[in-house]
């Protein structure tokens, strides 16, 4: 069992025929046991989400993901408490929610790749309201035993407008 992990996220958000929201980041996993693991990160963010309107801030992330596994079937419920420091506006706290399904799709006992399927709802602690959600549908691919990718496509559902999205994961086990 993998004890620390890096994974280096980015996420391109498109609308209007151009890239509305960019996002590359770090989070440090470091698994307690086959149940818990404690999460750490970084952010940064640049937006465009209102035409002619440029948003920036930077995130930074503390929580943790419980997991349990049913035959070849893997839960995951990621809880994050997220500090948004925001240029040109009032930096707010967010409780982060991500509850994730995935499930290996093998060829002759060996796994090409773990389609997933997950919803993340975000409550702003400032406001006391649901603000967004987002849909993930993707896939895991392991690149060799110490190294996986996750492409998925990202739908969020929030106000001024609904982006379509691509994110990439890079994930490394380090010890």
């Amino acid at each position: 069992m993998d004890k620390v992990t890096a994974i280096f996220l980015g996420v391109a958000r498109f609308g209007r025929d151009d890239v509305t929201d960019a996002r590359a980041g770090i989070e440090l996993h470091f698994r307690a046991n086959k149940y818990l693991t404690f999460v750490t990160g970084a952010l940064y963010r640049r937006d465009e989400v209102v035409e002619n309107t440029r948003q920036y801030e930077t995130r930074l992330d503390v929580g943790a993901t419980f997991s349990a596994n049913w035959k070849q079937v893997s839960f995951r419920d990621r809880n994050f408490y997220e500090y948004r420091v925001r240029s040109g506006r009032n930096d707010i706290s967010v409780y982060r929610n991500r509850l994730q399904v995935s499930f290996p799709l093998k060829h002759k006992d060996k796994v090409l790749f773990s389609p997933f399927l997950s919803e993340e709802v975000f409550y702003d602690l400032s406001s006391n309201s649901y603000n967004s959600n987002e849909l993930f549908l993707g896939i895991t691919r392991r690149l060799n035993s110490r190294t996986e990718l996750d492409i998925a496509y990202i739908r969020n559902h929030t106000s001024p407008a609904n982006v379509n999205g691509i994110s990439l994961n890079l994930k490394i086990m380090l010890r």
